[in-house]
């Protein structure tokens, strides 16, 4: 980027060179949200602009770099999928996936990745003027397109595609069992059942993908089996806080 000192005037050379450095970087931004992979250089801009109008997206990319040689952020030599071994130096080559940007930001910048996480590539496919804004989520829309899932249902809770936080997915683990649950039904069959929406819709928890076991151990327990007189109760589970519900006792004779 070209550096002006305070008061100098500014010539044309100066307008065209920073003309030049936009159109480039517009360039390389829409490339990266159509892939998923972002340079350095792109991310770093792009969590910069979301923190704030004098952060210096220059310091982002060296804690970006910081993080990739003590690999605690995964990067990737330009159109592969095989991590980075170190032994490359130019970081011009190398990429970051958008989801773990996404991880970089939840550990490091959490109310960045809040405000403005990065999206997956097919949510990208959105009208330009859509931004970095935050994916959308379940039941935004009245009708659903491939990309999105049909309307929510009322009290339903929201998960967005990428990371979600802990409490949010075991929230809505136990939102969908108590709805989904039917009579004769295993633990392994919902779980299983849970665990196909998360990777349709592309649902992480803060530990990364879901998995059928990780999903079992949200699910409420004593929710399976015997639940023939408690047919009616999972639609209405929509007004019951998920923390446990008491049942009443009857009185002693």
């Amino acid at each position: 980027m070209a550096i002006r000192l305070p008061g100098t005037p500014q010539t044309w050379l100066d307008t065209a060179v920073f003309k030049a450095e936009e159109e480039q970087y517009a360039f390389e931004l829409a490339e990266a949200r159509k892939s998923g992979r972002y340079s350095f250089r792109v991310a770093a801009r792009l969590i910069a602009e979301a923190a704030g109008p004098t952060v210096s997206y220059e310091k982002i990319e060296d804690r970006l770099k910081l993080d990739a040689r003590d690999r605690s952020l995964p990067v990737y030599t330009l159109g592969h999928t095989l991590r980075w071994d170190g032994e490359n130096p130019f970081v011009a080559t190398l990429e970051i996936l958008w989801n773990d940007l996404n991880r970089w930001l939840q550990e490091n910048e959490p109310r960045i990745y809040e405000a403005t996480p990065f999206r997956a590539p097919e949510q990208n496919d959105a009208p330009a003027n859509a931004g970095n804004a935050a994916p959308l989520e379940v039941g935004t829309a009245d009708t659903a397109t491939e990309h999105e899932e049909p309307k929510q249902e009322n009290g339903e809770p929201k998960l967005k595609q990428g990371w979600n936080s802990r409490g949010a997915v075991e929230k809505w683990v136990a939102w969908q069992a108590q709805d989904k649950v039917k009579e004769g039904d295993k633990v392994s069959d919902l779980a299983e059942n849970i665990w196909l929406i998360t990777e349709k819709w592309g649902y992480e928890s803060a530990r990364g993908k879901m998995t059928v076991a990780s999903i079992t151990k949200m699910i409420p327990a004593g929710l399976t089996g015997g639940r023939g007189k408690n047919k009616g109760q999972s639609k209405n589970m929509r007004n019951l806080d998920f923390g446990g519900s008491k049942s009443k006792k009857e009185p002693p004779k």
